[in-house]
């Protein structure tokens, strides 16, 4: 039982749940739009739930790739796999559990526009992971445009319409 406890805690600290806050941002287009009633539905919390956990997928890739540089980083020498408390081959599992599991909500919620920016999301995270971060200018052009992708995929997830004003000053705003 304990150690069921030790491996669930470790899957929890790779999976960063303390960042998905920032994945509210989905609900932003529906509030905007005053359709608070899409937001408290089981379907809301699965689009919320299934961008979460493709966002921790995309934080095990980065894991697993930066293993060497966080280990010299002040505060990223304590992530868990930078100190051993989890095993790159067992990050990797977990990767593919998150992504499999964000996948199939998807796949649930039978919305293949909203699946298509989740799969663009992890495209686009993982060029990050390894190409784009080394690129200064471009590498804070893309983490800017990780929140708009929040948000068009709560727009497409709740069926509303965002525009593209909003879209430009929340993208200056990310910026």
């Amino acid at each position: 039982m304990i150690i069921k406890l030790i491996n669930f805690l470790k899957i929890i600290s790779i999976m960063r749940i303390n960042q998905w806050i920032k994945n509210l941002l989905i609900f932003f287009p529906p509030i905007a739009a005053k359709s608070y009633e899409k937001i408290l539905t089981i379907e809301g919390l699965l689009y919320f739930i299934s961008f979460s956990l493709m966002a921790s997928a995309v934080y095990c890739i980065n894991d697993i790739a930066d293993v060497l540089y966080d280990s010299k980083d002040r505060y990223k020498k304590n992530r868990p796999i930078t100190t051993g408390i989890l095993t790159t081959r067992s990050a990797y599992k977990v990767f593919l559990i998150l992504f499999i599991g964000s996948l199939l909500i998807q796949i649930y919620l039978k919305n293949y526009n909203v699946l298509l920016i989740l799969l663009m999301y992890f495209f686009f995270t993982t060029t990050y992971t390894f190409v784009i971060k080394k690129i200064i200018f471009l590498d804070i052009l893309f983490l800017a445009s990780f929140y708009l992708f929040r948000i068009l995929y709560g727009s497409l997830a709740f069926n509303t319409i965002i525009s593209p004003w909003l879209l430009y000053f929340s993208f200056f705003f990310f910026l």
